[in-house]
């Protein structure tokens, strides 16, 4: 219910909400209540993430295998040699696969759990759930931000595979 006559107001020892429809007020106190939701969050409240950015070498190279020459202008391409463009190609395409895979098994997972919870009890869904398989002819472009897979998180699957190399953190 949305409660028109509500105020919120704060001084120096907490926070006041007074409902002047029924004259009611609550205060909290910052030292109790709120310090604990701003450091560590409630389920009602949203946790904080850092955000991990890349530095510029890790960017490149990041960019490079993931999205391969889309991540390169006119000018790189035409000056590259024939060796690092062949790198390029054969990372990018490794990456894209096992990338590619890796979105099906989160879309399988999340279908699975969602068929599970409407159908528990049918056989179908079972042995749907039960048989895994993939498909590396299809392409998968649902975005990763979509399935709720970060840079770090790619990154991190991609160094898994030795495609990144595991100092990747540590390039400057």
């Amino acid at each position: 219910m949305i409660n028109s006559d509500k105020t919120i107001s704060a001084n120096s020892r907490g926070v006041v909400i007074s409902y002047g429809d029924s004259n009611k007020h609550m205060f909290t106190t910052y030292a109790t209540d709120i310090k604990k939701i701003q450091l560590n969050g409630t389920s009602k409240y949203q946790n904080i993430k850092k955000v991990t950015r890349f530095t510029p070498v890790q960017e490149e190279l990041y960019s490079k295998i993931v999205y391969g020459f889309l991540a390169c202008t006119k000018e790189e391409i035409n000056t590259m040699s024939k060796s690092k463009k062949h790198y390029i190609s054969m990372t990018y395409t490794k990456a894209h696969r096992i990338l590619n895979r890796w979105k099906q098994e989160i879309i399988n997972e999340k279908i699975d759990g969602l068929f599970t919870k409407l159908f528990p009890k049918s056989p179908i869904t079972k042995q749907m759930v039960k048989v895994k398989g993939y498909d590396d002819n299809l392409d998968v472009t649902i975005p990763f931000k979509d399935l709720g897979i970060s840079r770090q998180a790619i990154a991190n699957k991609l160094i898994e595979f030795n495609i990144l190399p595991a100092n990747f953190y540590q390039l400057t």
